[in-house]
């Protein structure tokens, strides 16, 4: 192999894992924002931040 395929393949191979990556936290995040949806039973939902508990 040349440089210049050596070079190519390492920048390929880093992309790919860049977007397995990307695609883990975004399988996260939504993982995440479900179980919110789910923890909230309409009027004793439990406070996301501390706005909501200082309006208390």
């Amino acid at each position: 192999m040349g440089i210049k395929t050596k070079k190519c393949l390492m920048v390929c191979s880093f992309c790919a894992l860049a977007a397995l990556f990307a695609m883990a936290v975004v399988r996260v995040e939504l993982m995440r924002e479900q179980h919110v949806g789910r923890s909230c039973v309409y009027a004793q939902c439990v406070p996301q931040s501390a706005s909501f508990s200082a309006l208390r």
